[in-house]
């Protein structure tokens, strides 16, 4: 064989080879593909029901308010403008997010209460995304303008208005605002509800202070909201502005452990904040939600409906408005850790144990009779103690106790037990036989609380929740048919 056979024979192996290879890297490719394709059609089988909406169809039917988690109220509080004003311009902005959207959504529909509409000509709904944040706290805000409504005002009464074609489309983060122009001028300023003073209060539970503001004699539809130059509401009062859009398919309802996504100062928080994503949130497992809907090439919508230091009480007095109003496919039930912490350091009492498992029952039941499709409910653990403080040997045997009232209990309901003990736990010497009442030290969050799981933690349940899914997902189980399993 001369020089050029054996160079040609040498070529041809070679082309033979990148063939092969090629072919090897596309077929793993593909399978790759059908794996991904396949959760995600596991997924959509787990959650919907059958009569499910995908077009696009049956939007008006399932309106849900996605913000804020106040209210609209009733009465009015006159704000005296000390002159005249042509236009008034009033920013739903809240220092603790509470008025911030979870989710980004189309708004076809706002509800406000309006007192006095005296001269009032025209209101201009719209959306504010922070431009410029100082310490985790927003400071300018850039307007973006709806179409303006001008006539079915009445006086001291929730408005309803249907934005139709003219619907806002909201970013995660952004806040809403009103812009209400007067003719002829209007000398004294009534027209939103008694929310602006005093203090409004969520559903259930005192609200934190929040800031929202207002300004007289603007120009007309200024683009950029600076807070500097406009006036504070006094007494935390937030004017509410409540927003409208599709149901989410997938919703978490608990204390600071459900969502724990929230950046405000450094702190975390989880009320429906910015941060409640079905992403990873810049690469942090922000909740074990989160992480578990990051493994699907199209996650649904997911909004978290965490309230940081709530009790199970606290948290069953919202669960109509903030969990079951939302419609979901999909709902997380967490949050009694906060009732233990109140016990003493030896333990709940028996009624203490009691308030729990009853408003964890009633949580589970309503659920259950809202025909969710898929209902979940944390256990609670581990918790780190502190001395007489956290998870003391005390307070975790009541939690102990709680978790087997739910293991026992949550079949009844058609709900499945989401365990993260025995992933994140460890234990502890001194307390009961078999316990898994601490934390592993690389799972635990390092904020000084001893309660919070971390990003590790975090993916590491939701990776079992998705297999959880992923394994139920043949049985097709409807609405009617509810959901059993633990995990």
């Amino acid at each position: 064989m001369n020089i050029d056979e054996r160079s040609t024979s040498r070529w041809t192996r070679i082309t033979v080879f990148t063939c092969i290879l090629t072919a090897v890297l596309i077929g793993l490719h593909w399978s790759e593909m059908r794996k991904s394709g396949k959760a995600d059609r596991d997924l959509a089988r787990a959650i919907d029901s059958p009569n499910a909406c995908h077009d696009g169809s049956c939007l008006a039917d399932r309106l849900v308010k996605l913000a804020p988690y106040y209210n609209p109220g009733i009465g009015t509080q006159a704000l005296t403008t000390g002159g005249s004003t042509t236009r008034m311009i009033v920013l739903q902005s809240g220092s603790m997010n509470r008025t911030q959207f979870p989710v980004a959504a189309r708004i076809p529909e706002i509800q406000v209460y309006l007192g006095d509409i005296t001269n009032l000509a025209g209101i201009y709904p719209f959306k504010a995304a922070c431009s410029t944040a100082v310490k985790g706290a927003c400071t300018v805000f850039r307007a973006t303008y709806g179409t303006e409504i001008t006539a079915g005002f009445m006086a001291n009464s929730v408005n309803t208005f249907n934005l139709g074609a003219k619907a806002l489309v909201v970013s995660k983060g952004d806040v809403l605002g009103l812009l209400l122009e007067y003719s002829p001028e209007a000398a004294n300023i009534s027209t939103l509800s008694s929310q602006l003073i005093p203090a409004v209060r969520g559903n259930g539970s005192p609200a934190s202070a929040e800031a929202a503001y207002y300004q007289l004699n603007i120009p007309d539809k200024p683009p950029t909201l600076t807070l500097s130059a406009m006036t504070l509401i006094p007494n935390a009062g937030v004017p509410v502005i409540a927003a409208y859009g599709a149901a989410p398919k997938i919703v978490t309802i608990g204390d600071s452990i459900a969502g724990n996504c929230g950046v405000v100062n450094g702190n975390y928080d989880s009320v429906a904040d910015a941060y409640p994503s079905p992403y990873l949130l810049s690469g942090l497992n922000c909740s074990f939600t989160g992480a578990w809907l990051a493994k699907y090439a199209a996650p649904p919508v997911y909004q978290d409906m965490g309230w940081s230091g709530q009790t199970s009480t606290q948290i069953l007095a919202r669960f109509p408005a903030d969990a079951l109003a939302l419609d979901p496919n999909v709902l997380i039930i967490g949050g009694f850790l906060n009732d233990v912490n109140s016990c003493a350091s030896t333990g709940c009492t028996a009624r203490q144990i009691s308030t729990i498992e009853s408003n964890l029952q009633l949580e589970m039941s309503m659920a259950h009779a809202a025909r969710i499709n898929k209902i979940f409910v944390c256990l609670g653990g581990p918790w780190n103690a502190n001395g007489s403080l956290g998870g003391t040997n005390g307070r975790m045997g009541s939690v102990d106790m709680v978790d087997s009232w739910i293991i026992a209990n949550a079949l009844v309901y058609g709900a499945a037990v989401i365990d993260p003990r025995p992933l994140i736990g460890k234990f502890r010497s001194g307390g009961t036989a078999g316990n898994l009442w601490d934390f592993l030290s690389r799972y635990m969050k390092n904020n000084g609380l001893g309660i919070h799981p971390n990003a590790s933690a975090n993916l590491v349940i939701g990776t079992q929740i998705y297999a959880q899914v992923s394994g139920n997902s043949g049985s097709g189980s409807s609405r009617a048919a509810g959901n059993s399993g633990v995990f």
